[in-house]
């Protein structure tokens, strides 16, 4: 047959190939292989071929060579070559032999003709086959062997077919059995199949009709058990009561077995069906009791079960209930039983037991149906149940009852108290709850106190928890802890304290100062510092110092050499080391860390050091070239690693003449530029002659290193030039994702062609190349490392988008742009040209970052997750195509589960697992790990989602009795003692009021509370009013609300009684003792008024608009004024605070500077009163201010609310100067007007416009500076009066209802 690219036969059938070279010069040499394997020619000495003869080939003429196969088989499908070459160079040709077989079965060993299995098991119905192409199975299936069709089957819930062509049925059922074929084909000459008879054997299975019977004692009729057992013959049949076996002998007990109706016993599909009878009568208490009917054949056993129930006592009393429950005593009711069992009721039995004390009991009359039981334990749970009792006996237990009697506070402590899993940050204290008897009612809390002498901790934890872990310690540190109890009646005595100290940990921070010194070529000195005393963590036990030499680019000098050099590292308690044995010449990357007794500690940065150089080392190899007719080019590759900055190359020549060294020369070759890695040696004479060459490296600094190993050539004059190849091959490592260039520089005659091959299979089409006209060329590979991040989207890697990166550049040189994980193997650059050819291999080994790693969940507490995590398995290449990077290091990622932003650890590569600490309490994390490695990451590994121990607070119901609230006519004092943490500490809380008749209005921030007090006070409520007040309490984990609605009290007084039972306040005003001082109030309050007026308006120069005293009822319509609690006061006056920001410098309501200086005050601002009592100025109110912001355009409530704040600095200053007969100063405030129109007065001084349109919907009121300003007053008067003083003017909170009530005075 003529040659082609494949050809598919049939086995049997003959094959022939010819193969004839058509052109080229002679003498030829023509051969054929298989695969690889040479296939030797049929010489005449052999004899002609034989039936038994596999493969001939025979020579029919010197340039054809014809191969023939008698008979085909599947052994002869394969690849088969023919190659021919000559001096010049050598071609072949390739045909593709697939020999096609008809299915036959593995070892020639068709299935087994009858499979047996049992009802329930699995069972595997083999078919194993071949062929050429794959043979196709098809299952069918037949209950009678007789039957013409069969029925195909498939996979379903019960049947599988397995990759090998075997049918698996499980679990198999009696229905199963029948006979199944299996058939194969695959289109190549017949088929086969098999007939294999599946028989399923059944155990036995008993039923019985009831699971309960029941039967009078002493009853004569009795009563029959019925059993059907289905199975297998033969059956063995038994009773047993209380798995005890019945003896069939005894008179009252009857067995008998019988076929029964329906069976089919001689079919296999329908095992036998049996009958077995148990009579029981003159039924005896001894008689009640578990029976069972058992059956076994030798495929299993099965058993069935019925309880028979003697009746001879009464029932259990009914509706059994507490009546009443006290600190001592219990009060029982009850109803009769359902049934007494035939007898008269003698007497009700009350049992109770507290846990682990001892049954007791109380008798009760029959005729009674109530009853106490006395002399009990408080806050005890008992469990209580009563019986029946007549002649017979008593009845069963009634349904159990769970009564806790009163509670009182805990007597005993927390037991067991003790330290675990103590660490460098932290400890497990555990314990154990107080005894029972002295708990006195339900533990709803314990409180952990740890103190470390400088820190105390306390932490409430709910009643669940029995261990708490403590986190964020310091290391090395004793520390001291116990526990309280706390149930609803208060705190229990404190546990004994337990004594922990932690452990030492590594130390938080690198030395420091790191510096390093080139000794030699070969030698470093190391020297640092140690680390900040306060980041040691423990006693430092030494250093370890990581130095690694930083290449880019590895020569591969054997098959089995590491793939990328990976670090060392030295340990010394010294604070300096000397590092030797290095790379001469060379950049290595040095790390220094501390390590205590606990492990190593930070690493500190990464610093780059240089050896210094040494003589440059000899090239590794030369190759020598005929590039002309009187010239020849030397080539050579220097030495991968560099020992110092070689300049330029020499490179020495000889000849031999009659065994003598003639003429030797010496030349000298640039290191750089287009010509760098060869030498051009021309003008030789024209005459054969055997050359030696040598070359060696020179430096500037080292001088002239070792020579190269001598290489010989035998010079021939000739005008013909055989293409040759100057460009030296050698192996690479290169990290995956990297853009390198093969060089291939070609020399020869014209026509000059090159073509690439990687692998055996070329890349791209002969190219021309003129050797005169080439540009810029490069001697050694150009590689651009490019490490790969995975998880960067801007950064991908295309596995197989090698190819088409690819391209053969002008010059010949192979670009890869960027190389994938399928890139490594050989890559051969081929030239040719009419004399003959050559070529250049070189060998890259793709580096990959190491494979993902494997990570899992291993433990969690409040702060900290802790995971495990397996390095992931690289794949093996033995043809050392790629090698996969050693991990450097692991970098964990965090985040919490609905957060878009990574926190990440960096850990050492030596570590299989890692706490992650410094988490948020009762919070669900995502974690990530990923390997990272000199050629870059590894892909993340799978996400793991642990959450933090804890949860959101909890508030505690309290009894009925108690109340969270204590309340005045005017406040409500909020309990918050019942809150819970449950493991996260309560950061929070925010109060919101709003009245109760306003369900539908927002609500009212009235503060809030962080860090958390036992209390909070809401205050300047109105008495007689409604509310609805709501408390949530925030944590880590989440928050939970708890809503009260109140009702303040009345104002209760004397005026008030008396004007609603009809008096008069004429006989008030009447008293000179109350007209004299009111009047003489008024009149100065008139006065001081006035004279405010006057002196700021003279002082400043500026005219003042007063807001209109009677606003239009249009402006008025919705301004309302709250007190506190944004209800509008009955007495009608309105008023609401501005809008306006209150910070200087003064600014009015459109935004733009005010024309009010800083020190004046508006004439509109309230202030409070100041009373003088011996010499000293006083405050009139006792209670901190508190201002609101109403938006007084809407009919809305208070939309801000300022923090209470205690009085201005200026007023304390002057109170503590003693002078009361000046007026206080206070910060500014602005009035919400807005400049219109122009100025009725004319310029002022400043220039500006300050004609200003009030506002009347607004009342200011002074800034009183915030908590922080009163600390620094109340410092600076203990600086004045004594370190345990404190100022007298202070007296707690700010009363925002008196303030807005001096306001609607003024």
């Amino acid at each position: 047959m003529a040659m082609s690219d494949s050809a598919v036969l049939n086995a049997g059938e003959r094959l022939a190939l010819q193969c004839a070279v058509v052109k080229g010069g002679l003498p030829l040499s023509v051969s054929w292989s298989k695969d690889g394997q040479a296939i030797a020619p049929t010489t005449a000495t052999t004899g002609p071929a034989t039936a038994t003869t596999t493969t001939s080939v025979r020579l029919v003429n010197e340039f054809t060579a014809t191969l023939t196969i008698e008979s085909l088989t599947g052994q002869h499908g394969g690849w088969y070559v023919c190659r021919a070459a000559n001096e010049g160079g050598r071609a072949e040709s390739a045909v593709h032999v697939v020999v096609q077989v008809p299915p036959f079965w593995v070892n020639q060993q068709p299935p087994a003709d009858t499979v047996q299995t049992v009802s329930g098991h699995s069972v595997e119905l083999k078919c194993h086959v071949h062929g050429v192409p794959t043979p196709q199975v098809i299952w069918s299936f037949t209950r009678d062997k007789t039957a013409d069709k069969y029925t195909t089957l498939f996979a379903n819930t019960n049947r599988t077919l397995l990759a090998n062509q075997s049918l698996v049925i499980s679990p198999v059922d009696v229905s199963d059995a029948g006979y199944y074929q299996c058939e194969a084909s695959n289109g190549v000459g017949n088929n086969i199949n098999a007939l294999m008879a599946l028989q399923v054997h059944a155990p036995p299975e008993v039923h019985l009709n009831q699971d309960y019977m029941a039967v009078r004692r002493g009853s004569l009729t009795g009563t029959v058990l019925k059993c059907s057992i289905r199975g297998d013959p033969p059956l063995n049949i038994h009773w047993r009561k209380d798995s005890v076996p019945l003896d069939p002998t005894q008179s009252r007990v009857v067995t008998r077995a019988q076929p029964a109706t329906g069976s089919h016993p001689s079919s296999s599909l329908h095992p036998t069906l049996l009958t077995s009878e148990l009579s029981v009568t003159n039924a005896a208490v001894a008689d009640e009791g578990l029976y069972e009917c058992a059956a076994s054949n030798m495929h299993g056993e099965d058993s069935d079960a019925v309880f028979l129930q003697v009746q001879d006592v009464p029932q259990p009393p009914l509706d059994v209930r507490v009546a009443s429950a006290a600190g001592r005593r219990i009060q029982l009711e009850w109803k009769p039983p359902a049934a007494d069992g035939g007898n008269p009721l003698q007497e009700f039995i009350i049992f109770y037991q507290s846990s682990g004390g001892d049954v007791r009991q109380e008798r009760i009359m029959a005729s009674q149906f109530s009853g106490s039981i006395g002399n009990l334990q408080p806050a005890t749970v008992y469990q209580v149940y009563m019986t029946a009792s007549n002649a017979l006996g008593q009845s069963q237990p009634s349904l159990g009852l769970t009564v806790t009697t009163d509670e009182e506070a805990p007597e005993g402590p927390p037991l067991q108290v003790g330290a675990s899993s103590v660490h460098a940050r932290g400890f497990t204290l555990s314990w154990a709850p107080p005894a029972h008897q002295l708990q006195h009612g339900i533990i709803q809390s314990y409180l952990v106190t740890i103190d470390s002498g400088r820190m105390l901790n306390r932490t409430v934890l709910p009643s669940s928890s029995n261990e708490y872990t403590m986190a964020g310690l310091r290391p090395n540190t004793n520390y001291h802890a116990y526990v309280q109890a706390v149930n609803n009646q208060g705190s229990g005595p404190a546990s004994p304290s337990v004594s922990v100290k932690t452990s030492e940990a590594p130390p938080e921070e690198p030395p420091l100062n790191v510096a390093c010194v080139s000794l030699n070529s070969q030698s470093l000195q190391i020297t640092w510092q140690p680390p900040p005393a306060d980041y040691r963590n423990g006693l430092l036990r030494g250093y370890r110092i990581f130095y690694e030499p930083l290449s880019e680019l590895l020569y591969l000098s054997s098959p089995d050499q590491s793939d990328l050099q990976t670090g060392s590292s030295q340990t010394t308690t010294e604070l300096t080391v000397f590092l030797s044995g290095l790379q001469k010449f060379a950049n290595y990357s040095i790390q220094v860390l501390a390590f205590t007794g606990a492990g190593d500690g930070v690493k500190s940065q990464p610093l780059t050091c240089t050896t210094e150089e040494d003589i440059p080392e000899m090239p590794t190899r030369l190759k020598i070239v005929q590039s002309g007719p009187d010239s020849l080019t030397i080539s050579w590759l220097p030495h991968p690693r560099p020992t110092s900055r070689v300049t330029h190359f020499t490179v020495y020549s000889k000849e031999i003449e009659r065994g003598q060294d003639v003429n030797p020369q010496k030349w000298t070759a640039a290191n750089s530029g287009p010509s760098a890695g060869r030498l051009e040696i021309r003008n030789l004479r024209p005459r054969r002659a055997v050359f030696y060459f040598q070359a060696a490296a020179v430096s500037s600094q080292a001088g002239e290193g070792p020579r190269s190993s001598t290489v010989s050539f035998t010079f021939n004059p000739t005008n013909k030039i055989v293409a040759a190849v100057v460009s030296i091959g050698s192996g690479y490592l290169v990290a995956r994702g990297s853009r390198l260039i093969l060089p291939c520089t070609a020399l020869g005659d014209t026509p000059l062609q090159i073509s690439w091959l990687q692998d055996g299979r070329q890349l791209s089409d002969w190219l021309n190349l003129n050797p005169l006209k080439l540009g810029e060329q490069i001697q050694q590979p150009w590689i651009q490392q490019r490490p790969h991040d995975p998880d960067d989207p801007d950064d991908p890697v295309d596995e197989n988008a090698t190819a088409g990166l690819i391209q053969v550049l002008t010059n010949g040189s192979l670009s890869i742009g960027q190389l994938s994980h399928n890139g490594g193997g050989n890559y051969t650059c081929q030239a040719r040209n009419r004399h003959g050819q050559d070529q250049v291999d070189y060998w890259l080994t793709v580096v990959t970052p190491p494979p993902a790693p494997q990570l899992r969940f291993a433990a969690s507490n409040w702060s900290s997750v802790t995971l495990q995590w397996a390095s992931g398995s690289p794949s093996t290449d033995q043809s050392n195509r790629t090698r996969v990077s050693a991990a450097r290091h692991y970098v964990i990622k965090y985040r919490p589960r609905e957060a878009a932003r990574w926190a990440q650890i960096v850990l050492p590569a030596t570590w299989r697992s890692v706490p992650v600490g410094d988490l948020n309490c009762g919070t669900e994390y995502e974690f990530v790990l990923v390997a990272s490695s000199r050629v870059g990451n590894s892909s993340s590994s799978n996400v793991v989602t642990a959450k933090t121990k804890g949860s959101p607070p909890e508030y505690l119901a309290a009894d009925a009795r108690d109340s969270d609230l204590t309340l005045t006519p005017t406040s409500c004092t909020v309990d918050l003692v019942r809150w819970q943490d449950r493991g996260c500490p309560i950061q929070q809380f925010i109060f919101r009021f709003r009245l109760a008749t306003d369900s539908a209005g927002e609500w009212i921030i009235a503060g809030a509370e962080s860090p958390p007090q036992q209390t909070f006070l809401l205050a300047g409520l109105i008495p007689g009013r409604d509310y609805a007040v709501r408390v949530t309490a925030l944590n880590a984990a989440g928050s939970a609300q708890r809503d009260y609605s109140v009702r303040t009290p009345p104002l209760v007084d004397s005026h008030s009684k008396s004007d609603v039972h009809g008096g008069s306040l004429a006989p008030l005003f009447s008293d000179p003792r109350v007209a004299v001082p009111m009047a003489v109030s008024s009149l100065a309050i008139v006065l001081t008024i006035v004279t405010l007026l006057l002196r700021y308006r003279y002082r400043s120069g500026t005219d003042y608009l007063r807001p209109d005293s009677h606003p239009q009822t249009v402006g008025n319509a919705n301004v309302r004024t709250y007190a506190d609690g944004g209800d509008t006061p009955e007495d009608g006056n309105s008023s609401t605070l501005s809008a306006c920001q209150k910070r200087p410098p003064p600014m009015d309501c459109s935004g733009r500077l005010s024309d009010y200086a800083p020190e004046q005050v508006s004439p509109y601002a309230v202030f409070p009163s100041l009373t003088s009592s011996g010499g000293k100025s006083q405050f009139s109110s006792s209670r901190r201010m508190k201002t609101f912001v109403v938006d007084g355009t809407k009919d809305s409530l208070s939309v801000e609310m300022s923090n209470y704040a205690p009085p201005a600095p200026s007023m304390i200053r002057r109170m503590h100067q003693q002078q009361a007969e000046e007026e206080p100063m206070y910060d500014y405030i602005a009035p919400c007007a807005t400049a219109s129109g122009p100025n009725p007065s004319g310029p002022n001084p400043s220039g500006r416009s300050n004609k200003l349109t009030s506002n009347p919907q607004s009342v200011f009121v002074p800034i009183i500076p915030a908590r922080s300003t009163w600390n620094q007053q109340q410092q600076m008067y203990r600086q004045q009066h004594g370190p345990n003083q404190s100022s007298p003017h202070y007296h707690g909170d700010w009363n925002n209802q008196e303030t807005l009530a001096l306001s609607q005075r003024l």
